[in-house]
């Protein structure tokens, strides 16, 4: 099975299971929802914790807990997670399945409007045209009108991982649109390379 089968697999299940979780919470009763609420969280962290041991992450743990900034992002959703989650389990506990379910069609959507007016992802509605074309630092390439000008790469670090990170300036007829900083990040654990964009260091 390709990536794209194991990710429609993995979506469909997971649609499953959070269609016959209305059905599971009654079995609880008489708990409410804030002690399910709370068994999830405890038990979440045990299941995660027995995982990074045996796993052998520990280092990556130490270097977020160690960023303060890392924990500050970890804190705030978990925030979220817990009002998003108990919510759901007090709708459905409270004979609102259907409320909740259409609270959570409605989720993508709001998913999406986020994407675009909080981090700027840009919309489009039509296809696109993928062409490999290699710069050096200073050259820049023309499509649709449009200059993408390759800067350089330099190195970064995060918490559990190092990175090269691209810089591309975007222009039309001499006119600066945006800046692109393409990652291709090295995780400590593992050495597993995960690939946001291409980035080809070899030869700079």
């Amino acid at each position: 099975m390709n990536d794209s089968g194991r990710g429609v697999a993995l979506g469909a299940a997971a649609y499953l299971m959070w269609g016959l979780f209305p059905l599971y919470f009654p079995l609880l009763e008489p708990a409410g929802a804030l002690e399910m609420l709370a068994h999830r969280i405890v038990w979440s962290t045990l299941t995660v914790g027995l995982l990074i041991l045996l796993l052998r992450r520990r280092e990556s743990l130490m270097a977020v807990v160690r960023n303060r900034r890392a924990l500050r992002l970890l804190a705030f959703a978990a925030v979220a997670i817990s009002v998003n989650w108990g919510g759901y389990i007090y709708g459905v506990t409270h004979d609102r399945v259907v409320e909740t379910a259409l609270g959570y069609f409605i989720n993508p959507l709001v998913i999406v409007l986020m994407g675009v007016f909080v981090l700027g992802v840009a919309l489009v509605n039509h296809g696109s045209i993928e062409r490999d074309v290699r710069l050096a630092p200073g050259e820049a390439a023309e499509f649709s009108g449009y200059s993408f000008k390759f800067i350089g790469v330099a190195r970064d670090e995060g918490p559990n991982f190092n990175a090269d990170v691209g810089t591309v300036e975007i222009s039309r007829e001499g006119r600066s649109i945006a800046t692109l900083n393409p990652e291709k990040r090295y995780y400590r654990t593992g050495g597993n390379p995960m690939t946001e964009a291409a980035i080809d260091v070899s030869p700079l």
